[in-house]
């Protein structure tokens, strides 16, 4: 027998562009939108569209308002409501921080007042309803110090899950061995998931309930090469299942519905990337 006459199993198809493009029309996302959005409000006074910054050059000026969003952390992520009226920041601390973007004034401060360990909530994710916040970071452990880290010990890193008006943690999701460096949150086929990265070198998919409180299924991207995964930036037109996320030194092409790695492109970087 040739290797000509050798029959091998169909190779599964990875993209197909009817599908995609029937799913993206079923599903339209709201990405790059205000690109084209020519029917946003404009200001009476001069017709400018207060929805969108169009220019900054010596004319159009940015100007930087009286207020002052400050902490005693380094700040390492934000998050605006679905609304645009709060704005959550994150940094090496137990707390979030969460501002109303009218007054800039802080409406509220959310820490685990329950957790015996250490934490440090470095990025997080307002749900749709805005009525829950995901946060997720670095949990260390009080009692133990690490050597190498010179920091106290790490433990495995969780989601938690805050009510916006009462502070409590309605859900605490465990998966991830260190820090969680992104969350997205994101509506695949009628179905509400959170995507996350991690120093684990990890991405994982979280399959949530319509309230996205209750956590119903949960899996890993299949990779086992990975050292570190940063972030995720989601495609247009492609109904939210394919994301590009930011893998060590270079970038990746991952299937949500799959959990797999569709192509992963050559080393652009000399160093970690983000894909932001």
């Amino acid at each position: 027998m040739t290797l000509d006459e050798v029959e091998l199993p169909p190779k599964e198809i990875v993209f197909d562009p009817e599908e995609n493009n029937a799913l993206a029309t079923q599903y339209p996302d709201p990405y790059w939108h205000e690109l084209f959005a020519e029917d946003l409000p404009k200001d009476p006074a001069d017709g400018v569209h207060t929805g969108r910054i169009d220019f900054i050059d010596e004319e159009h000026p940015l100007e930087l308002l009286p207020h002052s969003i400050t902490d005693q952390m380094a700040l390492t992520g934000m998050a605006l409501s679905a609304d645009g009226s709060m704005l959550a920041t994150f940094g090496s601390s137990a707390s979030v921080h969460i501002w109303d973007t009218e007054t800039f004034k802080l409406l509220t401060t959310l820490h685990d007042r329950a957790e015996p360990n250490i934490d440090e909530f470095f990025v997080g994710q307002f749900t749709p309803s805005s009525e829950y916040l995901v946060v997720g970071g670095k949990l260390k452990d009080r009692k133990r110090w690490s050597e190498a880290d010179e920091d106290n010990h790490i433990l495995p890193c969780p989601l938690k899950i805050f009510n916006v008006l009462t502070g409590e943690v309605v859900a605490r999701l465990e998966g991830h061995s260190e820090e969680i460096l992104c969350i997205k949150s994101v509506v695949y086929k009628g179905e509400n998931y959170f995507v996350t990265t991690s120093q684990d070198g990890y991405i994982r998919r979280w399959s949530m309930d319509s309230n996205w409180m209750v956590l119903q299924d949960t899996k890993e991207v299949t990779d086992g090469v990975t050292c570190m995964a940063f972030t995720v930036s989601f495609l247009p037109n492609t109904g939210n299942r394919f994301f590009i996320a930011s893998t060590d030194d270079h970038l990746t092409l991952v299937d949500l519905d799959r959990c797999k790695i569709v192509q992963r492109f050559d080393p652009i970087y000399s160093s970690y990337c983000d894909c932001g």
